[in-house]
């Protein structure tokens, strides 16, 4: 799945889009991946914020390798589950801080 993402945003940038937004938010597969509600892995996928954000570092790493560091990267995040034990505005702010280190230039 990580090839894919990487491969479809090469394919965007190939065809003339300026940038690429990822879908993290909305129960989509990435918010899967980050929320404890529905990320109920017991490997380097799951369990502690870290690792259910690493599913989203490993796209955005081997997307930056197709695209460049040059290339406009976009994600659109829940700030909160709204759901009790769901992903939460502590998290959402702690993985906006990586996110923009791993070279995200906005979130919506």
């Amino acid at each position: 799945m990580v090839e894919d993402f990487a491969k479809a945003a090469e394919r965007a940038k190939k065809a003339g889009f300026d940038a690429v937004q990822l879908h993290g938010a909305h129960g989509y597969l990435i918010n899967e991946f980050l929320s404890p509600l529905t990320n109920r892995r017991a490997d380097e996928y799951g369990g502690n914020l870290e690792n259910r954000a690493r599913f989203l570092k490993e796209i955005i790493e081997a997307i930056r390798e197709r695209v460049g560091d040059g290339y406009l990267l976009f994600i659109k995040l829940n700030g909160d589950d709204f759901l009790e034990g769901g992903f939460n505005i502590r998290e959402a702010v702690e993985v906006s801080k990586w996110l923009e280190s791993w070279g995200i230039g906005s979130l919506s």
